[in-house]
């Protein structure tokens, strides 16, 4: 859409070798004056030329009111092309011109008193915890921060439940009252593997502190497949669409040549879907024991198990962000032998234009005694090499002599 102003507007080609100039008449109404040139059809063009087409042209391509007798067409998302007019254009009455002088005026004053009260144009001052899915570990997580942080004297703290790691980014990039949950292979998928900002959505992020590592696992009904290349052809959940989980799925499935049926949707809904036979497996990942997962061998005696030594290698192998993990014995009932399989860090991020001294709070509460998670502690932070951490978790880690940088 190109801006208009009066005097020159350029060729048309509806309008023909006629060169249109916009004079102002009214506020975004101009009328159409034509200048040098020949009309359509190589008659001489003088004066003030009335013709629809070309009037309905400069209309769509300035975006502006065009006005003469017997043809008008509106700025109107409503009514973007031209319509007849009810009457001609008149210059507006003296007492038009004080109306809109007493309206201009009174913008003016409204924006003074904004200015004066920046506080009625601010957000609500409620610090949004953006977790995860119904039935994943993030919600639950998001929630138990909130209740921290809002018993540390941070004010109204609220959870928020969202589809996981990758609407998280993307929000927290844009609203400096929200901290997120978020997956650090996510952020990878959305930067690109150097973190270059191929997606400038999330340029703002920052870190603050370690949650804890997802270890991936797989669960199955109790009659159900042993090892992942068993899923092949199968349906598998693998939680909502555009989720940190469904991305890693789809990068292990491409890795591992696994051909797999995919089903997005909440974990808890997923959790259902395995229990009635709908899918064939459900891949989750988060810090074990995963609460999905042992609320499915509670229920149906589901079987869990991880990645063969193959798959975990290959993985390790080209995704230097991922790690060998093991889920010993006893983490779910009735499970008498460890696995393996393939983890990464989550990390709580802000945007960076949270207030330092608010960001460093927020983390000297997460991180105080009887953590959120045995894993949330101040010297995992060093296993973040993928974000730039908060000036304010900056601030803190230096305070205890942690130098993370």
């Amino acid at each position: 859409m190109r801006r208009v102003r009066a005097g020159f507007v350029g060729p048309v080609p509806e309008c023909g070798s006629a060169i249109p100039e916009a004079s102002r008449i009214g506020q975004n109404v101009f009328t159409l004056n034509m200048s040098g040139g020949r009309r359509p059809g190589g008659r001489a063009m003088s004066g003030e030329w009335h013709s629809p087409p070309c009037a309905a042209s400069v209309h769509r391509l300035f975006s502006v009111s065009v006005q003469y007798p017997g043809y008008e067409a509106r700025r109107s998302r409503d009514h973007p092309h031209a319509m007849p007019a009810r009457s001609p254009y008149r210059e507006p009455s003296p007492l038009s011109k004080s109306r809109l002088d007493r309206f201009q005026l009174s913008r003016r004053r409204f924006v003074a008193a904004a200015l004066a009260f920046p506080a009625v144009a601010k957000a609500s001052g409620v610090l949004r915890v953006l977790g995860g899915a119904r039935g994943g570990a993030f919600l639950p997580y998001a929630q138990a921060l909130a209740a921290r942080l809002s018993g540390a004297g941070l004010g109204a703290v609220e959870a928020r439940e969202t589809a996981g790691s990758v609407e998280n980014l993307r929000v927290v990039a844009a609203d400096p009252e929200a901290i997120g949950l978020a997956f650090l292979p996510a952020y990878l998928d959305l930067t690109g593997a150097a973190g270059a900002a191929s997606d400038p959505a999330v340029a703002g992020v920052r870190a603050l502190f370690a949650m804890y590592r997802s270890t991936y696992q797989i669960a199955v009904r109790a009659n159900g497949p042993t090892r992942l290349v068993e899923l092949d052809r199968r349906t598998v959940g693998v939680g909502p669409r555009g989720g940190a989980d469904a991305a890693m799925f789809a990068r292990v499935a491409a890795d591992v040549y696994l051909d797999a049926k995919i089903v997005h949707g909440s974990y808890a809904d997923l959790a259902d879907g395995l229990v009635s036979g709908a899918i064939d497996a459900l891949w989750i990942g988060a810090a074990s024991p995963i609460p999905a997962i042992a609320d499915l061998v509670d229920r149906i005696g589901a079987r869990v198990f991880g990645l063969s030594a193959w798959e975990l290698a290959r993985l390790v192998e080209r995704h230097a962000i991922f790690a060998p993990a093991i889920v010993p014995p006893g983490t779910y009932r009735g499970q008498t032998a460890s696995f393996a399989s393939v983890a990464a860090w989550n990390f709580v991020v802000a945007n960076e234009r949270l207030p330092a001294e608010r960001a460093q709070a927020i983390v000297q509460a997460a991180l105080a005694p009887a953590g959120l998670s045995p894993e949330t502690t101040a010297a995992n932070a060093v296993h973040n090499r993928v974000l730039p951490f908060h000036p304010g978790a900056l601030r803190h880690y230096r305070s205890i002599g942690l130098n993370v940088a």
